[in-house]
């Protein structure tokens, strides 16, 4: 966690205090203060929950964060059960909407059955939004596509890593894999930038240079506070 104000960083999460043993890709607060969490590989640690996959997201409900983080652990997407099955759909980033819907990145191609249970594929810079009927360990719900990231300048040769929405202007955050010129702004693989609806497009604006706070890594999910 960054404090902006004071530009201090501290432990949000430890994972390996509550059995996490493989990289996290994606993040997403529920209303209640739940996390939601996908992994990058196999997850096999957690009790009671057998081998996670990567397509999977799990609910993560806090008793404690920080130094000493604790809380319980179940299934909230299972992604095999509407066919986020190949190796391509591991899920790169996450975000839950304020309606419960899911917005979903994938690490490469996809194919998903959209509510006319036509065929919906696309790359690794799209995001998909994800309507369920029911969630947890049988997940039922339609996809569609909510950015084709090919429609934006730059973005269709990039990976995109991690999405934020804002809920007071509909403004889309996103990280990406590597470095970047996407609508004329650049940057790289630990920035945030925006894409901002603009009546049938976006337009790309900067928002935060993570190396200007000290940050030098890959970012790979982010969440934002709003004042």
């Amino acid at each position: 966690a960054l404090d902006q104000d004071t530009d201090t960083l501290s432990l949000f999460f430890d994972g390996g205090d509550v059995g996490v043993v493989t990289n996290l890709t994606g993040f997403a607060f529920e209303p209640g203060g739940c996390l939601l969490i996908s992994f990058d590989g196999n997850e096999k640690k957690l009790p009671g929950l057998g081998i996670i996959k990567p397509q999977t997201v799990l609910k993560f409900c806090p008793t404690s964060l920080g130094e000493t983080t604790a809380g319980t652990w179940s299934v909230y997407f299972d992604g095999r059960d509407v066919n986020l099955k190949a190796a391509g759909e591991k899920l790169d980033a996450l975000e839950i909407m304020p309606d419960g819907r899911l917005l979903l990145s994938t690490k490469g191609d996809y194919s998903v059955k959209d509510a006319s249970n036509a065929t919906l594929s696309g790359e690794d810079e799209d995001i998909l939004i994800f309507t369920p009927t029911t969630l947890g360990p049988n997940t039922t719900g339609t996809f569609a596509r909510y950015l084709d990231g090919s429609t934006v300048p730059g973005l269709g040769k990039e990976d995109l890593t991690g999405i934020y929405y804002n809920p007071l202007n509909g403004d889309l955050h996103i990280t990406l894999l590597d470095s970047f010129v996407i609508g004329g702004v650049a940057g790289d693989q630990n920035d945030i930038i925006i894409l901002r609806p603009n009546g049938g497009g976006y337009t790309v604006l900067p928002y935060w240079d993570g190396a200007a706070d000290g940050w030098t890594y890959r970012l790979r999910s982010m969440h934002i506070d709003l004042p």
